[in-house]
């Protein structure tokens, strides 16, 4: 989740928030129909929440 994100990842979740929004736009650009995929770690900092 959000909240407990940088203590998992140890990143900000604002930083993946723009790198997930460049690989949007360059995929828009390159006209690409694939999803960009993302997973899901769960463990109980971020039970919940979910």
């Amino acid at each position: 989740g959000i909240d407990s994100y940088k203590e998992i990842r140890r990143m900000d979740f604002e930083t993946l928030l723009k790198g997930l929004k460049k690989a949007i736009k360059v995929r828009k650009l390159q006209k690409k129909k694939n999803p960009i995929l993302m997973n899901c770690v769960l463990t109980g900092k971020n039970l919940d929440d979910i």
